[in-house]
């Protein structure tokens, strides 16, 4: 299923983790990603153009991923926006924190496609990737012979 239509802000002060989360999303069928090295960067873009997720970092300069989210949720025009936060170091502190400012969702690295598709389908409302059906294709091994 391709989803070209929505249009994602990829957050965080670090380049490999911007380009690894955008290649993900490419696999996932989501094609409109831009980029933003911290929060106020991103608070500036959402501000001027029209996007259906935000994926951001928890720890950036200048606006880290929970001050960005908190922002978005005191701005009427932002506050629709689903958050998803990222962490390199989960801890309970965080998840409490994620939830105080209404992020949507939290996840921790690594990042695999699977996990990030579960996050981003789920905070979306989009329903469960399913695999295609091909003929002769099954998805189970065939049961032992008795």
């Amino acid at each position: 299923m391709r989803n070209s239509h929505l249009r994602f802000l990829i957050v965080d002060d670090f380049g490999t983790a911007r380009r690894i989360i955008g290649k993900l999303l490419r696999e996932i069928g989501f094609t409109e990603a831009d980029e933003a090295v911290d929060g106020q960067a991103a608070l500036d873009m959402l501000l001027n153009a029209r996007y259906d997720c935000v994926i951001a970092d928890v720890d950036m300069p200048r606006l880290n991923g929970f001050g960005l989210a908190e922002a978005m949720r005191r701005h009427p025009a932002l506050l629709a926006i689903p958050v998803l936060l990222v962490t390199r170091d989960p801890s309970k502190e965080e998840v409490v924190r994620a939830s105080q400012v209404r992020a949507n969702g939290y996840v921790a690295h690594p990042l695999t496609r699977a996990l990030l598709e579960d996050r981003v389908r789920s905070i979306l409302g989009l329903p469960a990737w399913t695999a295609p059906h091909r003929p002769g294709f099954t998805a189970f091994a065939p049961a032992a012979r008795r």
